[in-house]
């Protein structure tokens, strides 16, 4: 019997979710802050495509809504075919779960004054708070399951956990339109119906298992391995596998019905596909895809970049919950781990392992469904078996987890967090702060960072570029003092390297600080095109060292900013110090340097 606290941590956590929401509604943004904005808008398509443009095929209308709303900088959700039609890069099935939401924001869209084009606030609104309440579903879902093998506080204290201690928060609130909360709420719905089939073996949940099953793999074709928890849940032997076929043969109409759903609602993408490129299959992903044989293991782990344990520390214990769930729930421990090492596998292969701008590792979220077993596990060994003195610590480190998460998740969204390109030395800057230093953000690209008192300062070059001979490779349209300065465009892509031959004064373990000022009349604002700074030490004309930083970052057009960067002295062999500026995109851009200073220093 349920009693009240799983109750009151449940609406505790759906109020708390509307409650974030509210603080910071994305449906009023514009642009690619928006609800409707890069992915989400790639998965919402089709509806517009279909319901409003009445154009599937040409993406016709795409053009003008990128111009007025910008939801991102280009095209790249739709991708030309061979038949010159367009064929979207993402599959249906987030299109087919927004759809009630879609048809009620065009509904209100056409009886007021706000443009019926499918990007206007209703539907932004209309998204993002269906987005919200499928989230809720799925912690309702979740509280169900729970309640099936563990007592009323731990089911509590786990949706606690899941909500305010992983970014399940982000994507339940913020970012809610995103995939990860629909297919979080999927599997909740799948895994309690599978549980429920077992009990009772009722033709609606036969029903349910494929309704999930099928909309999982058409929003993303890899989660297909939804389907290894009806086969596997509560097989926990040989004998208990035999059982098994047994069940699947008696009650071979209701199975075979599952599979007919799955089947028709893959269907659906196999139609556009066939409709629109005259092709069955294509894979749309077209130049990304998985490296099964050298999956990502530890940047997705632990990588300072996009690593899950990194930011979700607090399922740290759900790993080791396994221990406790497979000596107390033997009958549920296959399905679940086996799925967690096959969907970690896949996560890993993943070639973009970091999956664009996100808060942690978001291809983890849908499986927290699962994972929030053993960490019931955990919970549950942390009160009633862990040796009393340990059982404050434990206590302590679970509360600093979702702390943590608490704290980041405000980073990202109102203070210096990086979703997308975090470093190690970028990190510990901001660690605990709230307030955004631009000049912080040269550290996102520098693999080191020195903060504390300089000491022993030594002046090692000062180059205003006015007495080098090749003026060639030099400009005198824009100078921040004297008449020269160094610079890249599209046609210069190397500046003539500054060099520093090797000396006694630099000293192993000591520090280069290089700083110069820096102008642009254009910028770009893509981190990947920018032009760099490159110091590079030398062994014979090979690296031995390299750091770089993007001076765009902390820049603005006609501005003459200064940048630079600290890196410590290496203790391998080198013989020269080269300084340069790139143009690692090759396009059509120009950034001049003048000023540039380079000091040796001690920590």
């Amino acid at each position: 019997m349920i009693s009240k606290f799983s109750n009151t941590a449940f609406y505790f956590c759906a109020i708390f979710l509307a409650v974030v929401t509210l603080i910071k509604p994305r449906y009023f943004e514009q642009y690619t802050k928006a609800t409707l904005a890069w992915d989400v808008s790639g998965y919402y398509l089709y509806l517009p495509a279909i319901f409003i443009y009445d154009d599937l095929n040409e993406l016709n209308f795409l053009p003008n809504i990128i111009e007025k709303y910008a939801p991102s900088p280009s095209t790249d959700q739709a991708y030309e075919a061979a038949n010159g039609n367009k064929i979207m890069k993402y599959s249906a099935g987030m299109a087919v779960m927004y759809a009630p939401a879609f048809f009620i924001s065009h509904a209100i869209a056409k009886v007021t004054d706000f443009p019926a084009d499918g990007f206007s606030l209703p539907y932004q609104a209309g998204i993002h708070w269906w987005s919200v309440f499928f989230a809720i579903i799925g912690l309702f879902f979740l509280k169900k399951i729970l309640a099936q093998y563990f007592e009323d506080d731990v089911v509590g204290w786990t949706l606690v956990c899941i909500t305010l201690g992983t970014n399940f928060l982000i994507y339940s609130t913020f970012d809610a339109a995103n995939t990860h909360d629909y297919l979080f709420t999927l599997l909740a719905i799948l895994t309690w119906s599978t549980i429920r089939f077992y009990d009772t073996f009722r033709w609606k949940y036969a029903i349910y298992i494929g309704l999930s099953i099928g909309l999982a793999a058409l929003t993303r074709p890899t989660e297909i391995i939804y389907t290894m928890i009806p086969v596997l849940w509560g097989v926990s032997n040989l004998a208990s596998l035999q059982d098994r076929v047994n069940i699947l043969l008696k009650h071979f109409p209701k199975i075979l019905t599952t599979a007919l759903i799955i089947g028709s609602i893959g269907f659906i993408q196999i139609i556009y596909w066939k409709t629109v490129s005259g092709n069955w299959l294509e894979y749309s992903y077209q130049d990304q895809g998985f490296s099964f044989l050298h999956p990502h293991f530890s940047d997705v782990f632990y990588s300072y970049r996009k690593g899950w344990l990194i930011y979700t520390p607090v399922m740290l214990f759900a790993i080791l919950g396994f221990i406790s769930l497979f000596k107390n729930h033997k009958k549920i421990f296959p399905a679940i781990f086996i799925f967690f090492l096959i969907n970690t596998w896949i996560i890993c292969a993943w070639d973009i392992w970091w999956y664009g701008g996100a808060f942690g590792q978001r291809a983890f979220i849908q499986s927290y469904v699962l994972l929030a077993l053993p960490l019931s596990a955990s919970i549950y060994w942390i009160k009633n078996t862990a040796p009393k003195l340990m059982k404050p610590i434990f206590i302590a480190i679970l509360s600093g987890c979702i702390l943590l998460n608490l704290f980041q998740t405000y980073q990202a969204h109102w203070g210096p967090f990086e979703t997308e390109a975090m470093t190690k030395a970028y990190y510990w800057r901001i660690f605990g702060k709230t307030e955004n230093d631009p000049y912080d953000r040269l550290l996102l690209d520098a693999e080191e960072g020195f903060s504390g008192n300089k000491k022993n300062v030594t002046l090692v070059l000062e180059e205003d570029f006015e007495s080098i001979p090749d003026t060639a490779t030099l400009n005198n349209s824009f100078s921040k003092s004297g008449k020269w300065s160094g610079y890249i465009d599209i046609n210069q892509v190397f500046s003539p390297g500054i060099n520093i031959p090797y000396s006694e004064k630099l000293i192993p373990g000591n520090w280069l600080s290089i700083n110069a000022w820096f102008y642009s009349p254009k910028m770009n604002w893509d981190y990947w095109r920018m032009p760099q700074l490159v110091v590079r030490f030398e062994k014979s004309d090979k690296p031995v060292k390299e750091s770089i930083i993007r001076p765009f970052r902390v820049m603005l057009p006609n501005v003459w900013t200064p940048a630079g960067m600290d890196i410590k002295i290496p203790k391998k062999e080198f013989d020269n110090i080269e300084i340069f500026l790139w143009n690692a995109g090759g396009i059509d851009v120009e950034i001049y340097m003048d000023e540039l200073t380079v000091q040796i220093f001690k920590e």
